[in-house]
């Protein structure tokens, strides 16, 4: 019954909203989880130092959710025989390599990129916009401490283009002998600008900066990470909550300004005070019920506190072969990537007992 499994993904929601506000309240305990500042800290930076051998392609898919994800390692499996490695975040336990990424609240690129690419999560990011990405990462002070004086280069959607040839300078980055580069794909974030009407089935569809960013990474034996700064939810299940966002307020599908006194509605949650919040307003209500939009939604929305718009997938992937050339690093060797079975529907259903025919008794003919 799809009304059950709403209900259950729904209370799920709630709760997790909940939760993760207690959560950065009590300073984000992280033994469990990684906060997405903590990305270069806990895992660029612990992978790299498993050898001088080992380098690294980060690639910032703006906006993949966990479910966008799973379908992009589909492909890239089936088509390019690329899949997760053995490497496993230290002192973790999971059954998955790394433990659950979460982005910064509320779910926004200009707020949780920059977290990911500064090292350290900051509300004054929300008010500065992407600019600066490219000085945060190069002073990232997790990365500057293992890579030393050696450069940080950063790449965004001007200089990859939008098909599959790279320009040069990011040909001769990933080629070169810098230990990490970043490249930022805005694909799947500007599909979920588009229409109500198309579903984009990522293990079809190849998203062509990606696949060029892979063959360059082939060419130069390095592993990938590939992260994502938030994730997503679906915006065609959603109905409009009118008023909710006055004249000059500001605010977003899945988020809103807040003026003194005012408190959050039925299916949001009220943000941290530490978090970020536009000036002049007292705080920001996040939506953490799927079924609800601010306004107008697009084929994909983000800004809130679901389950899908705050855990941030992030995983690390390489050539079947990488592990074999690169000083027999059996951390880079590949894994099938865990998936439960009802993912993929794959339920299990009772055997039926087969029923023997009755034979109908015959009529006897007329005379």
């Amino acid at each position: 019954d799809l009304g059950v499994v709403d209900s259950v993904a729904r209370a799920d929601d709630q709760r997790f909203a909940k939760a993760y506000v207690l959560w950065v309240e009590a300073g984000k305990p992280s033994n469990e989880v990684v906060p997405i500042e903590h990305v270069t800290k806990r895992i660029v930076a612990q992978f790299l130092k498993g050898g001088e051998h080992r380098r690294l392609l980060l690639v910032l898919m703006d906006g993949m959710s966990y479910a966008a994800a799973v379908q992009v390692l589909q492909r890239l499996r089936d088509q390019r025989r690329w899949s997760p490695i053995a490497w496993r975040s230290p002192s973790w336990n999971g059954q998955l390599p790394i433990p659950p990424v979460l982005a910064a609240a509320p779910t926004l690129t200009e707020v949780s990129r920059a977290a990911l690419f500064a090292g350290v999560a900051d509300p004054r990011f929300g008010d500065q916009g992407t600019d600066k990405d490219e000085a945060r990462w190069a002073s990232n002070p997790h990365l500057r401490a293992l890579v030393g004086e050696e450069p940080l280069k950063v790449f965004f959607r001007r200089e990859i283009h939008a098909g599959h040839e790279l320009i040069d300078e990011v040909k001769q980055a990933v080629a070169g002998d810098q230990r990490v580069v970043a490249v930022v794909v805005n694909a799947i974030d500007e599909q979920l600008k588009g229409s109500l009407q198309v579903a984009i089935d990522y293990s079809k569809t190849p998203i062509l900066p990606l696949e060029a960013l892979l063959s360059a990474a082939d060419g130069a034996e390095r592993a990938v990470l590939l992260v994502a700064d938030h994730g997503h939810v679906a915006g065609d299940a959603m109905r409009v909550v009118a008023g909710r966002i006055p004249a000059r307020r500001e605010g977003g599908a899945r988020w809103r300004a807040l003026a003194q006194g005012e408190q959050p509605q039925d299916g949001e949650v009220l943000l941290p005070q530490t978090s970020w919040k536009p000036r002049g307003a007292a705080g920001v209500a996040a939506l953490w019920d799927t079924a609800q939009a601010n306004r107008a939604p697009h084929y994909g929305e983000h800004g809130g506190l679901s389950l899908a718009e705050a855990v941030a997938p992030a995983f690390l992937i390489a050539p079947e072969w990488l592990d074999r050339v690169a000083g027999d690093d059996v951390e880079l060797s590949c894994r099938v990537l865990p998936e439960p079975d009802w993912w993929a529907l794959k339920i299990a259903r009772p055997a039926v007992t087969p029923v023997a025919p009755v034979d109908e008794p015959s009529t006897p003919a007329k005379a």
